[in-house]
């Protein structure tokens, strides 16, 4: 299964507590919240594939199966639309 990775024009920080990615091509910021900012820290790791980042969902945010999948797969859908991703296999 393909693992999620950030795009090398991609910079991130956590600022208090916070995910801040900038897309270093465009300038552009993007500051997530409290679940974009978990999503994108297994994402900064470059290991984990959707469905194990589906799990750590769902058992950190205590959230139905199905209403983290969609919540995932709408953040994933974005990123990739912004090129501030990539999979691997």
């Amino acid at each position: 299964m393909s693992v999620v990775k950030p795009a090398p024009r991609v910079v991130s920080r956590l600022v208090e507590g916070q995910a801040i990615l900038l897309d270093t091509t465009q300038d552009r910021l993007e500051r997530l919240n409290a679940v974009g900012t978990f999503i994108w820290a297994r994402i900064k790791e470059k290991r984990h594939n959707l469905d194990e980042i589906h799990a750590a969902l769902v058992d950190e945010f205590d959230v139905e199966p199905a209403q983290a999948r969609a919540d995932l797969d709408a953040f994933i859908a974005a990123l990739t639309a912004r090129a501030m991703i990539r999979m691997e296999d």
